[in-house]
């Protein structure tokens, strides 16, 4: 609750011998991110005997001369979205499902 908002363990770790075994700890992570940061645009980055993979997706529609495409009989999600709200006629009533 009385934590320094601006401070991150880079900060923390700066206070040496006065912050404790957790600045040593917290140095680590600092140098961690430095590496990721300077290495640009990684795969992966090992720390403290483990190896982390970073995996980049990006969601690619296919498009064509009448517009977007529907779903695909290979496509592997052929389920319709759930129904999250009620039906509801004009004046803001519940229907039940029928």
């Amino acid at each position: 609750m009385d934590a320094d908002p601006s401070a991150d363990a880079r900060s923390f770790a700066e206070g040496g011998a006065a912050a404790g075994a957790a600045a040593a700890e917290l140095a680590g992570y600092a140098g961690a991110a430095d590496a990721l940061r300077a290495a640009g645009r990684v795969n992966r980055l090992r720390f403290r005997d483990t190896v982390y993979q970073i995996v980049r997706t990006r969601r690619l529609p296919r498009w064509g001369p009448g517009g977007p495409e529907g779903p695909r009989p290979s496509d592997v999600d052929g389920q319709d979205p759930a129904r999250i709200h009620l039906p509801l006629d004009e004046d803001g009533n519940v229907h039940p499902e029928e």
